[in-house]
């Protein structure tokens, strides 16, 4: 069974949020990241209670594999975190598509530029935020571009082998949880499947 899927209008639709929000829910807080909305639900008791949801822009995160077969990682230090390792990825732009925003932070944040991509999967990370997070393969990565990080971060690239890497993905450095799910409750043909995808 095929794992990676191809970039289309359908595979790249975003996803809706798990917790619905009431039609009369208003915006009550407007931070720098997050937009807070509450609304009034009805209960099972015939009772209502306000409800609660966050709202902030989505994200992509790349898995590149190398012209070399290696995995690149990012050890990173952010402002007001412990350091952890992870995937490239960050925010989207306004307007911008989530390929676009992939490619540009590949090349931000790792200096990689890849002609090869692939969709793995797309989620709403958590129950209470409506937030998508779009996961990218990239094959035939290269480094052809100059790492520009944000000013709130500091990254060291790292290269991988296979074994290594998913020694990571079994660490609690490693701060992407839902990548490391996703491949972890893979049964072993599958996840067999997807490393013979990553490296064909």
């Amino acid at each position: 069974m095929k794992i990676l899927r191809t970039l289309n209008s359908e595979n790249l639709q975003r996803p809706v949020s798990r917790l619905r929000p009431g039609s009369d829910a208003k915006k009550v807080f407007q931070g720098e990241i997050f937009s807070v909305y509450q609304w009034q639900q009805k209960l099972f008791t015939g009772e209502f209670a306000t409800f609660e949801m966050l709202r902030r822009a989505d994200t992509v995160t790349i898995l590149p594999v190398t012209t070399t077969g290696k995995i690149i990682l990012t050890d990173q230090e952010q402002p007001g975190y412990p350091a952890f390792l992870d995937l490239p990825g960050g925010v989207l732009d306004s307007g911008e598509t989530p390929l676009a925003a992939a490619q540009r932070e590949l090349a931000e944040e790792v200096g990689l530029l890849s002609d090869d991509w692939s969709l793995w999967f797309v989620e709403q990370a958590s129950g209470k935020i409506d937030w998508a997070n779009f996961i990218f393969v990239a094959r035939q990565c290269r480094f052809a571009a100059q790492q520009r990080p944000d000013a709130g971060e500091k990254i060291q690239v790292l290269e991988k082998d296979w074994s290594a890497f998913e020694a990571v993905l079994r660490s609690e450095k490693f701060r992407n949880r839902g990548v490391a799910l996703q491949y972890l409750r893979m049964s072993p043909a599958e996840q067999a499947n997807f490393r013979q995808e990553l490296f064909a």
